[in-house]
This record gives C-alpha cells, structure tokens and sequence, in this order.
C-alpha cells in the first residue's frame, strides 16, 4: 500500500509538473516551431537600465531568493519584458520544491470571484487544498492604471493578510487615465524591484539556441547584428525583440 501511494504521489507530481510547464512554453512561444529559451532575467531595486548589476551587486535580486524566501513585493517593467514568463517560472520552480503557488492573472480576475478563481485552479491542477495550502500569490498582468486593477490587490490583500503576494507590475508610459483612479489605501508593505534589458551575454543565450535549430549564420556574426539591430531600431533588449529580429533574419 505504501508504495502504491508514493507511485501515485509522484505521478500527479509529474502531472501537475507538465501542466505548469507547458503553461511557460506556452508564454515563451511567440512563433510557431521556435525553439523554447529560458535566460534568467535581471531583476534589480535600482530602475537604471544602462546598468546591469553582477551576482555580488547588492542591489540585484535573485529569482532563487524569491523562491525560497518568498515576499510581498511588485516585480515593475514595462510591456513584452517577459513578466508572464517570470511568473510561470516562479509558481513552476516552486512547485518543484513541494509549494503549490497560485498564479493569478488580473485581467481574468474580479474583486468579487476570488474564491471561485482559487477553486479553478486547484481544481485544474487536481490539487488538494487541505493538504497543499498556497504558499504564494502572484497576481500578473497588473496595471495600476486600469480601472479595478487596486480593488482586486486590495481584495487579494484582504482575503489572504499573512501570504506574501507578489504583483507583477506592467509599466505603461503610453496609457492615459480615462477615469479618476479609485482611491484605494492598501494595508500591505510592498518591496518595488524592476526587470532590466538583458545583458549582451543573455542575447548570445537565446541567439545560440534559435541558431541550433534554423541555422541562418554564425553565432558571433548574429549576436552581432542582434545587437546592432536593437540599437538602431532604439529597441530595448528584451526576448520577445530579439526573437522578432531573428525571425526576420531567417526570412
């Protein structure tokens, strides 16, 4: 009987393991037959883009940090930065080490079906809530420019006062407020810390590994017209620019 239940303990582990990874591929694709990279992002507490901070950096924040000690803090950068990847590689990494994390994404989320979304999500994931309590949340897709978007932190805020909540922040310069923002204190210290561009190494990563599979030139040549490229389009380096890029190349 005891080995009968691991056997089935570790099969919905792998279960819900392939679930929570074919929704980062799903996030990392954006054309079809492209090869799936994951680089590590930079997250820092300075928003200074012409500076990337080392390991040893005091201001760089490291993703296996936020996972093992995981707090209630607002990811910022702006649009196709790759905060949707982050977010299913967070709420994957973790799951590896036993916690379940509960992804949210606001735009699907209202103030008032809270539960209803958690018990969606158990339920997709044929988790168990008694015995696997969320650790953390990570609501994605924020943007505090738009309309209830502080009503839902709020709630989530509310409903779950002990559990660190991490809120994957969209930066929007373009957006302008049509409606008076609702004025919403939120009872909840939260550290701000912000996704970088990527170093010219991280675009060697994603170069190489596009290259492998539709060899379009040699991997020094691209990286270089990769970078080239996104300085001359006055693009910043983010995956999603250095994929379009590729994608045109191999054309």
């Amino acid at each position: 009987h005891y080995s009968s239940q691991n056997k089935k303990t570790s099969e919905h582990f792998s279960r819900v393991s392939f679930i929570l990874e074919e929704r980062l591929n799903s996030a990392l694709k954006l054309f079809s037959g492209q090869p799936r990279v994951w680089v590590d992002p930079i997250i820092s507490k300075k928003n200074d883009i012409t500076i990337t901070p080392n390991d040893d950096d005091e201001n760089r924040v490291k993703i296996s940090e936020i996972i093992e000690e995981p707090r209630s803090m607002i990811i910022s950068a702006p649009p196709l930065f790759g905060l949707t990847c982050l977010s299913h590689f967070l709420v994957l990494e973790a799951w590896k080490r036993g916690q379940y994390w509960l992804y949210v994404n606001s735009r699907k989320l209202k103030s008032h079906n809270i539960e209803q979304y958690i018990y969606n999500d158990y339920t997709d994931l044929e988790v168990d809530s008694n015995s696997l309590p969320i650790r953390c949340i990570i609501i994605d897709e924020w943007n505090p420019l738009e309309n209830g978007s502080m009503k839902k932190l709020k709630a989530l805020c509310e409903r779950f006062p002990t559990l660190p909540i991490i809120v994957m922040r969209t930066i929007d310069g373009v957006k302008f407020l049509k409606e008076k923002q609702e004025d919403i204190k939120i009872d909840r210290e939260f550290q701000t810390v912000f996704l970088l561009p990527m170093t010219r190494g991280q675009v060697r990563c994603i170069v190489s590994a596009y290259n492998q599979q539709v060899k379009i030139a040699d991997d020094d040549v691209l990286v270089e017209k990769v970078v080239s490229d996104l300085t001359t389009l006055n693009i910043h380096r983010t995956p999603q620019n250095c994929l379009t890029l590729l994608k045109v190349d191999e054309r």
